[in-house]
């Protein structure tokens, strides 16, 4: 049920020109898993964007989170930013809304520094919304 959200949220990120690189699960009866992301193409003049979202995360209690790393000669440093939500499972294009503005500003307006409340989770409701979404299959 996990893959099928995050496939989800994958296939729309990957139509907004944010290729993901890996689908994780963190187990197989875990409600968590991760999206690990591309770097974006250098910009003209061979300047990147400083800060980039690299890896996403999902988990029922806490919603989304993006790790973001900032990049350059000397150092790696890494920032997170979540996704403030009241819905334990929000819609996968909002995710996507969200990463897009992410890299275009790691301080957008969208996402916060801090982390966001802990969800109570009915597994009942939540099972029902994720066997909504069915796993990604490339095509042949």
């Amino acid at each position: 049920m996990v893959v099928g959200y995050l496939s989800a949220v994958a296939v729309l990120l990957a139509e907004r020109g944010v290729p993901v690189r890996a689908l994780c699960v963190d187990g197989p009866d875990a409600f968590a898993g991760s999206l690990t992301l591309d770097a974006p193409h250098e910009r003209a003049g061979g300047r990147g964007a400083v800060w980039n979202p690299t890896r996403l995360h999902w988990e029922a209690a806490t919603g989304w989170s993006a790790s973001l790393s900032r990049r350059d000669h000397e150092h790696l440093d890494a920032a997170v930013r979540y996704l403030p939500s009241q819905q334990v499972v929000p819609a996968p294009v909002t995710v996507a809304h969200l990463v897009v503005a992410l890299r275009a500003d790691p301080d957008t307006h969208r996402a916060s520094a801090l982390l966001p409340h802990l969800h109570q989770i009915d597994r009942r409701l939540l099972v029902a919304r994720l066997s909504g979404f069915e796993p990604f299959e490339p095509r042949r």
